[in-house]
């Protein structure tokens, strides 16, 4: 009896398949979610972009959109005017919460900004990778990435009083 089970060649295909089905997987699901953390550090740096573009003419402004704060300074109000075009470029993201904790930072930009001069936006967020399987081996034990851009442009400061 043992002797007829150890010849039988039948579902060898399938157990086959099996052992060849888990690793295939595996490899699929890392591709894809790798391309789900590339696309979304891509639109970090687009999100970097628009904070940056939104800095230079948000800092300038009137001071009486910004609850009176001084124009070419960086204010908590004008901070989140910035960091608001920072997730409405990230919406596609941020409206499925694949990102979360979308913050704005100036690094360098102390005193009060000059005509001509670079302002550096800095955007930092949370990825979450949902795939099963690889989202402890892509993402870590809480299955979430930082992502970060920077983007640098001149700031429009105002060459008069308003």
């Amino acid at each position: 009896m043992v002797k007829g089970l150890l010849s039988c060649r039948r579902g060898s295909v399938a157990t086959e398949f099996i052992v060849a089905f888990g690793p295939l997987t595996l490899f699929f699901f890392s591709i894809w979610q790798e391309s789900l953390l590339t696309s979304g550090q891509t639109l970090t740096q687009h999100a970097a972009v628009a904070a940056a573009r939104s800095a230079t003419v948000v800092l300038p402004d009137d001071p009486a959109r910004y609850g009176g704060s001084a124009p070419n300074t960086v204010s908590p109000q004008r901070s989140d005017a910035v960091r608001a075009a920072a997730v409405r470029a990230m919406s596609p993201l941020v409206f499925d919460e694949t990102v979360t904790d979308v913050q704005v930072a100036f690094p360098g930009a102390t005193g009060q900004l000059q005509p001509g001069q670079d302002v550096t936006v800095k955007v930092t967020a949370t990825f979450r990778c949902a795939l099963p399987l690889v989202k402890v081996l892509l993402c870590g034990t809480n299955g979430t990435m930082p992502l970060t851009a920077e983007a640098t442009l001149p700031v429009q400061a105002a060459r008069y009083q308003y």
